[in-house]
């Protein structure tokens, strides 16, 4: 669960991000909330992973936390968060709207209620 001063909260968003790119943010069922973003190579270098692997929830969330600027972003819960690889175009790291490429996070909230 998240707190956000983001208008509109409960419909489907995105917010631009020079660093982040474009942040996807879907509001699920149970109140909980979506987020995806590219988790780019300067943010691998930044927090020394390669594929994400050994990343942190901690610098998931403070990633997602800047790319929501000017928006302030306060995670309640986390039921899960990945970092994954989906392809590679071009040599390059992208991001598509429909489709997250290359390595991208999605932090998701699930929950089996209901």
């Amino acid at each position: 669960m998240v707190k956000t001063n983001m208008p509109s909260p409960r419909s489907l968003n995105s917010v631009q991000s020079a660093e982040h790119g474009l942040l996807l943010w879907c509001p699920i069922d149970g109140g909980r909330t979506r987020i995806g973003y590219v988790f780019s190579e300067k943010l691998q270098q930044k927090w020394g992973t390669v594929d994400g692997e050994g990343v942190s929830e901690e610098a998931i969330k403070e990633e997602a936390r800047l790319a929501m600027e000017p928006f302030e972003l306060e995670f309640e819960k986390v039921d899960w968060f990945t970092i994954y690889v989906s392809g590679r175009e071009g040599g390059g790291w992208r991001f598509t709207l429909g489709m997250l490429s290359w390595v991208a996070f999605l932090a998701g909230y699930w929950t089996t209620d209901g």
